[in-house]
């Protein structure tokens, strides 16, 4: 963790890891920066398909999708809005908000069984690395 890893054009840095537990699942939140992103547009495009790129891998080897890749201020703000029947309301993605400025700070989402542990994150650089870079990068977390 805190070491720059090549993504595609772009330079990205695993900063830490949240952990949270309900109903005997753990919600695993990478916290990550991104930078050198394009335009916003790029951005958007990073919180609506991005997810698929990232997942991690328990210490027995069983492998958990990210269900969400999204700016950590949008996450945290819709993470206390809920609608009139109390449930949170997430929206397509945070593309209506308009912004100028791509963000920088992402949390990654990933929901495993609540006993896992000893995780590492796989990031697929297959379809953005350019030469000379790692086809996947795994992370191990301090989870």
């Amino acid at each position: 963790m805190r070491s720059v890893l090549p993504f595609g054009s772009l330079g990205m840095v695993v900063d830490n890891t949240e952990v949270t537990e309900k109903e005997n699942k753990n919600s695993i939140l990478v916290h990550v920066s991104i930078s050198q992103f394009d335009d916003p547009g790029q951005a958007r495009v990073a919180s609506e398909s991005w997810q698929r790129w990232f997942w991690l891998v328990d210490g027995a080897g069983n492998r958990y999708k990210c269900k969400y890749i999204l700016p950590s201020n949008y996450y945290y703000r819709k993470l206390s809005e809920k609608n009139s029947n109390g449930v949170r309301s997430w929206g397509q993605t945070w593309a209506d908000e308009t912004t100028n400025t791509p963000p920088r700070e992402w949390i990654l989402l990933f929901q495993t069984p609540a006993d896992t542990r000893g995780f590492t994150m796989i990031v697929d650089n297959e379809s953005f690395g350019n030469r000379g870079q790692p086809l996947r990068i795994a992370v191990p977390l301090d989870r």
